[in-house]
């Protein structure tokens, strides 16, 4: 549908004998009972500049997709999708983003000299018509109408965080009192703003971290996403003690402590859900360096959906519908466990069984179980919390990490009488976490005694499903993955878009190797076998190596070579 030309004065909601026109429609379309549009032409009364169909928004009776729909059949507009839309950013830029954001519309490119098309929330807003044409030049605007939610994510896409309003040169005077207190008392709203919209654009880019980090000519900005550092802004040298101290503050920590490492923890909301962050400073030779760690919103995800095959499945759940038993989850920082331990905590935990966990830090709350901070400066460490909960009358005991041999032992203990054990290591794959457990002075009888099921993973980040192609892979990079038949594979890229920052990547899925604790295995633990002897061992009774895993998700299309290559590189 061709969007309409408006060069006309089109309003709705506005003078009185228009209200039920649109009002008309809400109804007409079963969103709103007359009793509804009573009481939001009561509400308009009061304030005769509220548009109708904002206040049918705020009062929670219709949504802002409902909303927008029913604007474009009542101004005969057609919606425009700009999650998908060809957007024109240099065009888009030629208007401020306050007025952008202000009037709720976008410019998304120039249809022919002259004409251009704008995506907007309210199309009965000629004002804000007139502004677009006074900053553009342009002589006719088709309208498409969108939600102001979708409006504003293009906004923060094209502008980024920073620039929201004028400079931030001038947020901070130039001189400034040497008092670290005195500075961190900025309330100023433009230094308000920033570190919010820092905070609140890491959760919409699904950032894990952020990264403030003292530069000699100011403070270098990066989120991580999908496991990777990119930068997203720079703030003026004048700029940063302030918001350093903001972020601070916020944190609870000593803003007059600049020698000494600090953590805190800090919420905020975003999309009005409360956000919960850790924060982290260390001291650099150009200030403090701020570590922000966002954890987790939401629901965990579905065992089913991490990444892991049927066979994986199985052998995993069968472990965890056990009575008993040692189940242990490996592999480097970052690379997806305590997510995975989450998600069979999720499926696990049922009325019938007492789950009490050891955390540290607790990144998710579960209701219905009970779950420990780890507190070493009050003496609550791993061994002394795992010595109380089995007091406790336990069945499940989730130990966020074995760091010693007193605890390793006390949770093979645990293990062998009657308790459920869910843990995590870091070794490179399945077979080295079985020794890991004996070369911290486990015996290796006990081992095999209580070890059910070792679960090693990586992360690979996805080709993003908006900009991804079919593409043939470079030689040297394919003859680096080994000598494997490839026929049949689809190589996949993505070429980079604005929906992941250019880079070809959004979201992650998690490559698994999951080794049966059998009676096979179990004999060469007793007779003290070695890591290759476990490891080969396990092969032949069928399991998925890490790196047998990462081969298929490259021949199927769930990643790139390049990803693989990165994760797991070759022996």
């Amino acid at each position: 549908m061709t969007a309409p030309e408006v060069d006309a004065d089109v309003r709705y909601g506005g003078a009185a004998g228009e209200r039920p026109r649109i009002g008309h429609v809400l109804v007409s379309s079963g969103l709103l009972s007359n009793r509804e549009l009573a009481a939001i032409l009561d509400a308009q009364r009061d304030g005769p500049r509220r548009r109708l169909g904002q206040i049918a928004l705020d009062l929670g009776y219709v949504d802002e997709e409902q909303l927008a729909d029913v604007l474009a059949e009542f101004f005969g507009l057609p919606t425009i999708d700009l999650a998908t839309a060809e957007l024109d950013v240099a065009l888009a830029r030629q208007v401020p983003r306050r007025v952008a954001e202000r009037t709720q519309t976008l410019v998304v490119r120039q249809l022919r000299p002259g004409v251009l098309l704008v995506a907007t929330a309210d199309p009965g807003d000629v004002v804000a018509l007139d502004d677009i044409r006074a900053y553009t030049g342009a002589t006719v605007l088709q309208l498409a109408v969108t939600t102001p939610t979708a409006i504003l994510r293009r906004i923060r896409d094209i502008w980024g965080v920073l620039e929201e309003t004028t400079s931030l040169d001038a947020v901070v005077e130039p001189e400034r009192t040497e008092d670290p207190v005195a500075e961190a008392r900025i309330d100023d709203t433009p230094i308000v703003r920033l570190a919010t919209g820092l905070l609140v654009e890491a959760v919409h880019s699904a950032a894990s971290d952020i990264h403030v980090e003292p530069q000699p000519d100011g403070l270098r900005v990066r989120y991580r996403v999908d496991g990777m550092l990119r930068d997203v802004a720079r703030v003026p040298r004048t700029s940063s003690a302030a918001l350093i101290s903001r972020l601070k503050i916020s944190a609870g920590l000593d803003i007059a402590e600049r020698r000494l490492p600090q953590d805190g923890r800090l919420r905020f909301h975003a999309d009005g859900v409360a956000v919960d962050a850790r924060v982290s400073t260390l001291p650099g030779i150009h200030g403090e360096k701020l570590v922000i760690r966002l954890l987790p919103t939401g629901e965990v995800a579905e065992l089913d959906s991490l990444g892991l095959d049927a066979d994986q499945l199985a052998v995993l759940r069968s472990a965890a519908h056990a009575p008993q038993g040692l189940i242990v989850f490996t592999g480097p920082t970052g690379s997806g466990k305590t997510h995975t331990l989450y998600s069979l905590l999720r499926e696990i935990s049922v009325p019938e069984r007492n789950v009490v966990t050891l955390e540290d830090p607790v990144e998710i709350q579960f209701p219905g179980i009970t779950q420990v901070q780890i507190n070493e400066r009050t003496g609550l460490d791993f061994a002394r919390g795992l010595r109380a909960i089995l007091r406790q009358d336990p069945d499940v005991i989730l130990v966020g990490e074995i760091r010693d041999t007193e605890t390793a032992e006390l949770a093979v203990r645990a293990a062998l009488t009657g308790h459920l054990v869910l843990t995590t290591l870091h070794t490179l794959d399945a077979a080295a976490a079985v020794t890991r457990l004996v070369d911290m002075g486990v015996a290796p009888f006990l081992v095999a005694s209580s070890l059910t099921a070792v679960i090693a993973q990586r992360l690979v980040r996805r080709p993003c499903p908006r900009c991804v192609e079919d593409a043939a892979p470079d030689s040297g990079m394919l003859a680096a993955l080994g000598d494997h038949d490839w026929s049949g594979a689809r190589f996949v890229a993505g070429v980079g878009c604005h929906h992941c920052g250019g880079t070809g990547y959004q979201g992650r899925t998690g490559i698994f190797e999951v080794l049966a604790v059998d009676a096979m295995v179990r004999a060469v633990l007793r007779r003290s076998g070695d890591e290759e002897t476990i490891r080969a061992t396990a092969i032949e009774a069928g399991m998925t190596t890490l790196r047998a895993a990462a081969l298929r998700a490259v021949r199927t299309g769930v990643t790139t070579v390049e990803e693989v290559l990165r994760v797991c590189p070759p022996a």
